[in-house]
Parts: structure tokens; C-alpha cells; sequence
């Protein structure tokens, strides 16, 4: 197919909805021309048009000219509209956080009613319950997964394993480990019965292996990522796989493994995909902090962050600031935690899991000796949970609190 020239793009950008299409994507129109990131292809602007409801013909002729395509080529049935809207949504849904985001999902979801579509329907109640999960609502982002499962029965055996390792996922980061372990059990009894995709065996056996993470099960952690990477169709999700058998190793203190392993990763990225690279550095300097070189883990975190500052991406952000901080202060330089207590502050506002903050909250608390800093920490945990800039759910909140009674506990023990 036909990608579109600078040119083509410059044409089509004199009209408000292309250029707003492209920031969507990127902060400027200019670093889209410069970078040349997207190439944007006929079948992206149908959806785009699908979207957005543009009928413009001199849009549409435009089109026409650039890809030498029928006119009828363009215009969409209702019925694909719907199907194209569900897939983009549940593509991009981290997009879809502002009001008007959320009408286009109610508006689709009302399309799709009319339609024959169970797999696209339960599809959308995925996406529902994702925009539940990253506002932190994450009762009912699991009443809406559950719905979800529900509807998607047995239509799409791929899709349900997918719904159940994200639900189960979820679950597993809110304590609720036996509905967590109840939901990645349902996947496996699918994965065993049925010949299921490549992505699909993927996203099981990759989920399932940092749900036993967690449970440090770590022997059995390992096992299912060596599956993973069995049944990997790309480099993202060979890296992603060779990664969390790194970090396996890295549980278990047998570091010189780990690194080894993640200077693979390494290797395998001779272009730049700096938020896979930033990834690794940042889980090399996490082994060297293990390893008190100090110095080491604050370059590499450092080289982490510079990778990953001018992106959207605030959760990869605040995890490398966060070693980044623990490494500077085991330094010796204590008046880093103090930007580390904004920036936790501003991340408490975005679309970031709310249960990797609390872990690093605790986790760095635990290092921090002084008395003076701690009292600090706990003003800023406590102003988080104060915070009216984003919807809490009551775990999130009672978490916060208890940091804070952990972080006043650790003063009460200093004093004495």
C-alpha cells in the first residue's frame, strides 16, 4: 500500500483534523516532519475519518489523488466504522482520557449495539475497564473486565486468554491473589486444550510469569518466561521475554547471569528504541545498586531518564527517577530526594499504576536514615492522598496511609 510522502502530509496538514490527528501522536507537527516517526497509511486515515466523522470532499479528493484509490474506497459502512473504532480504541486507549475520549467510547459502544459484533463488543468493555484502570478506578475497571469475559464467551478463544491475564493481572497488583490465580488458571485450561496464536500463548505465559513473580515463585516464574520467549513473532516481545528471565536471575542475587543476559537485550536494538533501551539500563542499574556501585547505577539510570524525559511515558519516567534517586542518596547526595518527592507528586496525576508508586514509596523509605528527610517523604505521601486531581479508589488511598504510618514508624525508631 501507498504511504504518504512529506508532501502529501503537508497537503493534508492545512486541514485541522489531519493536523490534529498528527498531535495526537506527536508535540509538534515539525517533529513529525523532522523525525519522519509515521508512516501514515491509507487504512489509518479511514479510521481516522471513521473517528472523527469528517466528511470533507476535499479532504476525501485528496486522498483520493494521493493514493490513486476509488472514491468509494474511502467511505466506510456503519457496521465497519463500528469495528474500526472498537480496534483503534483498544489500540491507543491510553489516548482515550479526556471527556470528549470518553463520549467517542460511549458513542461506539452504541454503534456496535446495532450490529453482530460480540467479539468487537466485549472488545470495548476491555477498553472500559482499561480507562477505569489508568483513572485508578479499579473496582469497577474489574466489574467491566468481568462483563467483558463474559460477553466474549467463547467467540474468540485468543481474545478471552487476553482478557483473563489482563484481569488477572490487575488483580494480582491489588492483593486479590486467589480471583488472580482463579483467572491465569482459566487461561491455562484454554491454552492446554485449544491451538491458540503465537501472541496469544505470549501474553499468558508472560503475564502468568510476573503474577509468580510476585509470589516469588521464582523457579516457576522463569520456566513460563522461557515459554514466552518460545512463542515470541517479534523483537519487542523477545527483548520483553529475555528481560524478565534477567530479572529472575536478578531475584535470586545471581547477578553476573542477569547482566548477561541483558546485554543481549542489548545488542538485539542496533536502532533507536530508546523506551526498550531505557528499559534495560534501568535493570542494570537497579543489579548495581544490589552491588553498592553507586556510580555505575547513577549513570546508567541517568542515561535511562534522558531516553525516556521528552515522552508521554510518565510511569517508565518516575521508575527510572525513582533508581536514579535511591542511587544518588546511597551516594551520599541526599538533596535529590527532594526532586524525587515533586516529581512523585506530579506522577500521582497521571496515567501511571498507582501500585508500582506505592512500591517504590516503601521501597525507598526503607533506605532513607535521616529524620529530617522522612518527615518530608511523609508530607508529600500524605499530600498525595489529599490530592483532588485524580479518582482514587479506597485500596489506593488506605496504601498511601499506611506508607505514611510506615515512614512515621521508622521516625519513632530513629528517635530511639
Amino acid at each position: 500500500m501507498k504511504k504518504l510522502t512529506k508532501e502529501d502530509i503537508k497537503l493534508l496538514g492545512e486541514g485541522p483534523q489531519i493536523r490534529k490527528y498528527i498531535l495526537t501522536r506527536y508535540q509538534t507537527v515539525a517533529d513529525f516532519f523532522e523525525k519522519n516517526k509515521l508512516n501514515i497509511t491509507l487504512d489509518s486515515l479511514r479510521t481516522y475519518l471513521a473517528k472523527n466523522k469528517v466528511y470533507s470532499e476535499t479532504l476525501k479528493c485528496t486522498i483520493v489523488n494521493c493514493f490513486n484509490v476509488h472514491y468509494s474506497d474511502i467511505v466506510l459502512s456503519h457496521q465497519e466504522q463500528a469495528r474500526r473504532l472498537a480496534w483503534d480504541i483498544n489500540t491507543n486507549i491510553k489516548l482515550y482520557n479526556e471527556k470528549e475520549d470518553l463520549d467517542i467510547i460511549r458513542a461506539t459502544e452504541i454503534l456496535l449495539e446495532k450490529f453482530d459484533l460480540p467479539v468487537e463488543k466485549a472488545m470495548m468493555l476491555r477498553a472500559k475497564a482499561m480507562n477505569c484502570y489508568y483513572r485508578n478506578a479499579i473496582s469497577q475497571c474489574i466489574e467491566w473486565y468481568e462483563l467483558a469475559i463474559q460477553r466474549m464467551d467463547n467467540h474468540d478463544l485468543n481474545r478471552l486468554v487476553q482478557l483473563y491475564c489482563e484481569a488477572g493481572s490487575i488483580l494480582g497488583r491489588e492483593q486479590f491473589e486467589d480471583k488472580a490465580a482463579f483467572y491465569f488458571n482459566k487461561a491455562d485450561e484454554i491454552t492446554k486444550r485449544n491451538k491458540l496464536k503465537e501472541d496469544a500463548l505470549f501474553r499468558y505465559y508472560y503475564w502468568r510469569g510476573k503474577f509468580e513473580i510476585d509470589r516469588n515463585r521464582i523457579l516457576f516464574a522463569r520456566r513460563l518466561f522461557q515459554d514466552a520467549l518460545a512463542s515470541t513473532v517479534s523483537l519487542e516481545e523477545t527483548s520483553v521475554a529475555m528481560q524478565n528471565i534477567g530479572l529472575t536471575y536478578f531475584k535470586e542475587a545471581k547477578y553476573e547471569k542477569a547482566i548477561e543476559i541483558y546485554d543481549k537485550v542489548l545488542a538485539m536494538y542496533v536502532g533507536n528504541d530508546f523506551t526498550r533501551i531505557s528499559s534495560v539500563l534501568n535493570n542494570k542499574a537497579l543489579i548495581m545498586i544490589d552491588m553498592q556501585q553507586y556510580d555505575e547505577a547513577v549513570k546508567l539510570s541517568n542515561k535511562a531518564i534522558s531516553y525516556i524525559k521528552n515522552t508521554r511515558d510518565h510511569r517508565r519516567y518516575i521508575l527510572y527517577k525513582q533508581t536514579y534517586t535511591k542511587a544518588r542518596y546511597l551516594q551520599g547526595y541526599t538533596v535529590d530526594c527532594y526532586d524525587y518527592f515533586k516529581e512523585l507528586k506530579l506522577a500521582n496525576t497521571k496515567l501511571v499504576d498507582k501500585s508500582c508508586l506505592i512500591e517504590d514509596i516503601n521501597d525507598l523509605a526503607s533506605t532513607i536514615k535521616e529524620k529530617y528527610l522522612l518527615e518530608s517523604f511523609a508530607d508529600t505521601v500524605l499530600e498525595m492522598a489529599d490530592s483532588k486531581d485524580i479518582v482514587y479508589n479506597k485500596e489506593y488511598i488506605l496504601n498511601l496511609h499506611s506508607s505514611v504510618a510506615q515512614i512515621y514508624k521508622k521516625i519513632r525508631s530513629l528517635k530511639e
